[in-house]
């Protein structure tokens, strides 16, 4: 079973990936659409009336912690479901960045990652995107 923080990598990568495509345009965002990415049998039990109940919190959880990192904006969050999300200047240019070992931007290479369900590939550009955008809070660098 994935960790917590690979479950987010894994969720992240993918709402990174459809932000980017969208870009500037907001987009609604919802569990269901993204419920098999995020394992929820280690979160708490299962709720019979709302069996997305513990993919929604992580789910939630997961957008609130971008949005106040920094990464995005959204409106309501509720019922898992994240209205008018769209990436920040910070989000837009860390996924934008093209580390000199990759072909393409982190945007381009998270998306694709994410059609072909290349798991691994999809929780490490992650985590680059995610380390080069506090970088770029830590040093104000943003061009």
């Amino acid at each position: 079973m994935a960790s917590n923080i690979e479950q987010f990598d894994d969720l992240v990568g993918r709402i990174f990936g459809e932000l980017y495509e969208s870009f500037p345009l907001t987009r609604h965002i919802f569990c269901s659409e993204l419920q098999k990415h995020i394992a929820a049998s280690n979160l708490s039990e299962v709720d019979d009336y709302d069996p997305c109940s513990d993919e929604s919190r992580f789910f939630m959880a997961s957008i609130k912690w971008l949005g106040n990192a920094g990464f995005i904006e959204h409106g309501l969050i509720s019922q898992g479901s994240a209205l008018d999300c769209v990436l920040t200047a910070k989000g837009l240019e860390a996924l934008k960045a093209t580390p000199t070992c990759l072909e393409g931007s982190l945007g381009d290479r998270l998306l694709k990652a994410a059609e072909a369900g290349h798991i691994s590939e999809l929780r490490e550009l992650t985590g680059k995107a995610l380390s080069y955008g506090v970088s770029l809070a830590t040093t104000g660098a943003v061009k």
